[in-house]
């Protein structure tokens, strides 16, 4: 008897629990289905995803309601069936613009298209904004002739890609004709009459200058007197004609400077002595004197005159290591020349001789081996090269 009363408390006990793991299954069901709702959304009968919310699909089909209105400048409704179905699922995160696009596909009334507008105000449509630009330069372009100074649009015309009736598509077609009475281009173009007078020419003579250098110190430019004309028009017809003296200029004379001193240098070389060469350029094998000769020796007796080997201006006479006692010219070329060992000197600095004057006196100051005068020529006064390169022959 105990042990049937007991197998009914654990009978009893074992459905309670039952019931109380079913009603725990049914409750997470519940939750699951609750927060896993979603609404798949279909326009013209064509899926298109699923939704989270109705609110959402409402909210599309009100903007594009709105866009059309919009661009329609009137109330529109937008015609299309647009359904959902509840479902198990997660909304898509563009469910929203998803649905906007596809209603908007499938109207004929309006389009995406490039809006040319004048004055902020829709004018015409084009498919792309490439064909807007190419019209409004065209129209442009055709009072733009050659010659024209400036060409402007009296009004703001801009272009934006937006929803617009597709009717303005019709109006792009003969946009050259319709913007005649919206789009003004004025163009301005200036003419002239020109009176020229001639200048004279001035020769100045210039003692500082060579004979044969000129200078031309002012530019002649001749005078004249310019009306001009300015002529404005829009959209092809004249509006306006202005005239005026613009410029009247005197003649300036042209100057020309004329070198009237004559050269110093003949730009060639003469030997400096008539003696005989008794050493050349470059490396040597000597007791005295340096072993890379840097010019040619020529000796001739105690005493003989040293010649300039070209005119020049004196730049150093007096004594240096070496070279005793020394004349350096400089030519008009920028070429100097060395004559060293002198036994006295006939010039100062500053002096000017010419090719073939007598500047020194020959003698064997300084380090010397004998009787004679060294002769170096250095190019714009660098380097020394062999003399022999620019002497005569002998």
């Amino acid at each position: 008897m105990e042990r049937t009363s007991e197998s009914r408390r654990a009978l009893r006990r074992g459905l309670v629990m039952g019931l109380v793991g079913l009603l725990i299954i049914a409750g997470a069901v519940a939750y699951i289905l609750s927060r896993n709702v979603a609404y798949a959304v279909s326009v013209n009968g064509e899926f298109v995803g699923y939704a989270s919310d109705v609110a959402e699909i409402n909210s599309a089909v009100e903007s594009v309601s709105q866009t059309v209105s919009s661009a329609l400048g009137y109330d529109y409704p937008v015609a299309v069936a647009v359904s959902y179905e509840r479902t198990l699922g997660t909304g898509d995160a563009d469910i929203t613009q998803a649905v906007e696009e596809t209603l908007l596909d499938g109207l004929d009334v309006i389009g995406e298209y490039a809006i040319l507008c004048v004055d902020g105000e829709p004018f015409c449509a084009f498919e792309t904004t490439a064909d807007a630009a190419a019209a409004l330069a065209a129209f442009v372009n055709k009072f733009s002739e050659d010659g024209l100074d400036s060409a402007a649009l009296q009004e703001d015309v801009s272009v934006r890609v937006d929803y617009a009736d597709s009717r303005l598509l019709d109006a792009a077609k003969v946009f050259n004709v319709l913007a005649m009475d919206k789009i003004h281009v004025e163009t301005v173009s200036h003419s002239s009459e020109e009176e020229i007078f001639p200048y004279s020419t001035e020769i100045v003579y210039d003692e500082t200058m060579y004979v044969d250098e000129q200078l031309l110190e002012q530019t002649g430019r001749s005078g004249r007197r310019v009306t001009l004309t300015t002529e404005t028009s829009v959209n092809g017809k004249v509006t306006a004609t202005e005239s005026s003296d613009v410029v009247n200029v005197a003649p300036v004379n042209e100057i020309i400077r004329v070198g009237t001193k004559e050269h110093i240098s003949t730009g060639s070389y003469l030997w400096p002595s008539d003696g005989i060469l008794t050493s050349r350029f470059g490396r040597r094998s000597v007791a005295v004197g340096s072993s890379y000769h840097k010019g040619i020796d020529v000796a001739a007796a105690y005493g003989d005159p040293i010649t300039a080997s070209d005119g020049g201006t004196v730049i150093f006479a007096d004594w240096e290591s070496g070279y005793g006692k020394l004349v350096k010219l400089e030519h008009e070329n920028g070429d100097v020349t060395y004559y060293g060992h002198c036994s006295s000197l006939a010039v100062s600095v500053g002096d000017v001789v010419r090719q073939g004057d007598v500047i020194a006196y020959m003698g064997a100051t300084g380090v010397a081996s004998g009787v004679h005068v060294h002769f170096e020529y250095r190019p714009l006064g660098g380097d020394p090269i062999d003399p022999l390169l620019v002497l005569p022959e002998r």
